[in-house]
């Protein structure tokens, strides 16, 4: 299903950070604003991030001149609704004009909301000129339609887990080699937090309850920047306790959330699936598990097959560390966002010298935070020229 006029295909390349884009995003954000009425931090997140304010700051740390590489088709992830106004709008910003597709199979409300407030947007007459660079379609699971639209394509995006990504490669790789679209991949990543509780007093942590809930529980727990571990260094029993009672709140807040029995029904069945996972690939681990709320698996280390078995859905897992060299010691190769507290990840020196260079740092609470560089990769540099 077309919601607006088909991109041109092979046009001219249009400049890169263009003031009617800008413009248009100011009057997305406002869209957000007023679909997510007060709710969905998801979605306050991301009209905070149109703003032109930060769009701006964005446009200064590239050169001038630079412009788009045509059309580009975009195939994000279902389970994270917002990715595709964000992908949407980063390449636009590069100069392109856009199809993006919008899976018929995992609808939600975040989705039905961000499709209202694009719409709405577009629809102004402000912005008729570059509702024509912008083409959603919505389809299940139907590889002729995902060829037909590459095909049409400069580049095209494509996130997901191996078998996912595996298959959409293979789909575009069979279109004649004379129309073939360049391919950016975005693997299923994962991601940890790492608390200094030996940095931090008592009275930070209702501070950093605030700010894991803000990373944990959007989404399901399933973005690849959720934190799937938590890391904790600290002296004596004292540190214990606390990470106790940090758990045990963030255990009652979901259950304050009263979610549809539906999710939580989910969430339990994929609990008691990855707890068979965690007990074969764990020294014996601790549980700390209420029926309506988190589990968390208490392991002497994080191992690739423990996260790539993580199923989201509010599941924990959680390490003691004796220091930040522990923490670079247990970071898988698929771990690509590390969540720090109190300090940033460049803030920590012991920490920042420890950890792998390529790992995302960040501060807990901003670990969904979208950037422009994305697993290593500077979209506006890959989407323009």
């Amino acid at each position: 299903m077309s919601e607006s006029a088909h991109p041109a295909d092979k046009l001219e390349h249009l400049a890169a950070f263009q003031q009617p884009v800008i413009s248009w995003c100011e009057t997305l954000s406002q869209c957000l604003t007023l679909v997510a009425e007060g709710h969905h931090p998801e979605l306050q997140a991301l009209a905070f991030w149109l703003r032109p304010q930060h769009l701006q700051a964005i446009k200064a740390r590239y050169p001038e001149g630079l412009s788009g590489c045509g059309t580009v088709f975009h195939i994000p992830p279902s389970n994270v609704p917002t990715l595709m106004v964000y992908t949407l709008v980063t390449s636009l910003l590069a100069g392109n004009r856009n199809i993006v597709r919008i899976s018929s199979e995992r609808r939600n409300e975040i989705t039905r909301l961000c499709l209202q407030a694009l719409r709405d947007s577009l629809a102004q007459p402000d912005h008729a000129a570059l509702a024509r660079a912008i083409e959603l379609v919505e389809y299940g699971y139907d590889d002729a339609q995902t060829r037909i639209l590459a095909s049409r394509s400069e580049v095209v995006l494509l996130w997901g887990g191996p078998d996912s990504l595996a298959h959409l490669q293979a789909v575009v790789d069979g279109i004649p080699a004379s129309n073939r679209p360049r391919t950016l991949t975005f693997p299923q990543r994962h991601s940890a937090a790492y608390i200094d509780l030996d940095d931090s007093s008592p009275e930070d942590d209702y501070a950093l309850l605030q700010r894991l809930e803000r990373d944990l529980f959007p989404f399901l727990q399933q973005a690849c920047s959720s934190a799937k571990a938590l890391f904790f260094k600290g002296k004596g029993e004292g540190a214990n306790e606390r990470i106790r009672q940090i758990l045990k709140q963030l255990d009652e807040r979901l259950i304050a959330r009263d979610l549809p029995f539906g999710i939580l029904a989910r969430a339990s069945a994929e609990q008691a699936v990855y707890l068979q996972n965690a007990c074969r690939e764990s020294d014996t681990p601790v549980l700390s598990h209420n029926k309506t709320g988190w589990l968390w698996v208490h392991v002497s280390h994080l191992t690739e097959a423990l996260l790539q078995s993580h199923p989201g859905y509010f599941t924990g897992l959680v390490c003691r560390v004796e220091d930040a060299s522990a923490v670079a010691r247990n970071c898988p190769l698929s771990l690509q966002t590390i969540t720090c507290w109190p300090k940033a990840g460049g803030e920590d020196k012991a920490l920042e010298a420890a950890l792998p260079k390529h790992l995302r740092r960040v501060v807990v609470g901003q670990a969904l935070d979208f950037d422009v560089v994305w697993d290593g990769k500077d979209l506006i540099r890959e989407l323009s020229q």
